[in-house]
């Protein structure tokens, strides 16, 4: 049995074991997190929340330089199958897209060379595209051949 003294009687307080801590009701066994284990804690968390930042934002980055892609080579597509069906003519030339650029593309501009082969009325076609996509130069080209046939 565990006596108490009040003041003044000259017996001194029964302190509770681990000086604070709280423990488990009949056991010694200490409850709660050490400050260094809440401190790791919390620096684990927050790097964990700085990587899914980053992945968030580059997400976000590798979203607009694809829908770009596809529009570029949508416009390439759109160039040869001008070409072929005959509104597009057939000689070496600079053409704006045919449809308007998505906003992350600057300066789109498409470049055809066109080279005659062998036999007549075979030609080779190189369609290029030239455009600035977050500030970079991109090119990106489709080669194919056009039967006119012969002249």
């Amino acid at each position: 049995m565990v006596s108490t003294s009040l003041a003044g009687s000259g017996s001194a307080p029964v302190e509770a074991a681990g000086r604070g801590k709280s423990q488990l009701p009949g056991t010694g066994e200490r409850t709660g997190f050490t400050l260094v284990e809440v401190l790791v804690s919390l620096v684990l968390v927050g790097i964990s929340l700085l990587i899914g930042t980053g992945l968030v934002v580059q997400e976000y980055r590798i979203g607009r330089r694809l829908a770009a892609q596809t529009a570029v080579l949508r416009s390439l597509e759109a160039t040869i199958e001008g070409i072929r069906a005959g509104i597009v003519p057939l000689q070496s030339q600079r053409l704006p897209p045919p449809w308007p650029a998505p906003r992350a593309i600057s300066e789109f501009t498409i470049v055809i060379q066109v080279d005659p082969q062998d036999p007549p009325g075979l030609t080779h076609l190189v369609v290029e595209a030239q455009y600035r996509l977050s500030g970079r130069l991109e090119r990106r080209q489709v080669e194919t051949f056009y039967w006119g046939g012969p002249p």
